[in-house]
């Protein structure tokens, strides 16, 4: 298997700004490609990275809620008393109730021990899916677009190749158009 390689849609290269009173689209040209293991140090969005971690780790629902305890019991330990208190039980619920109710599918996941990136990593492919934003990337316009924008042109499907540097205001508009189709 070849090394992954990502192309920045050609709707992303453009940004809305305020002028003169409007609005008005510039093409704003960034990376466009990423090469894994050529572009950067960074891992590949798509396949890198750890899918289990710690399930009592910082971050996870579970070690949340254990430190939450943990920094209580310590708190017990400093006071004079160590009699059972109503008050030390209600601020360990209102702490473990606090977080339970920000509760993700990514804490979910943490809970047994599957990585939090992992699982927004997966909701994402399943998201695309649902959408047919996934399926869209695979087809022809799409590649066809990408092909273009790595070599330096616009290419859209039915329109000629225009080089990324005489991209002019019309030609925003057409592309923004285009794109939300």
């Amino acid at each position: 298997c070849g090394a992954t390689v990502l192309i920045t849609e050609l709707g992303d290269q453009i940004s809305k700004q305020q002028q003169n009173g409007g609005e008005q689209a510039m093409f704003n040209q960034k990376d466009m490609l990423w090469i894994e293991g050529e572009s950067d140090d960074s891992a590949c969005p798509v396949k890198d990275g750890n899918v289990l971690s710690d399930p009592l780790g910082s971050g996870s629902i579970l070690g949340d809620i254990r430190d939450s305890l943990q920094q209580d019991e310590s708190d017990e330990e400093n006071e004079e008393s160590s009699t059972f208190n109503l008050a030390k039980l209600g601020n360990i619920a209102e702490k473990v109730t606090g977080r339970l109710q920000n509760l993700t599918a990514e804490d979910v996941a943490s809970a047994v021990g599957i990585d939090k990136r992992f699982t927004q990593r997966e909701m994402k492919v399943m998201q695309s899916i649902v959408t047919g934003e996934g399926l869209t990337h695979h087809l022809e316009d799409k590649y066809y677009q990408g092909m273009g924008m790595s070599a330096g042109f616009v290419a859209m499907v039915g329109q000629e190749l225009t080089p990324l540097d005489e991209l002019g205001q019309r030609d925003i508009e057409e592309i923004i158009n285009s794109e939300s189709v």
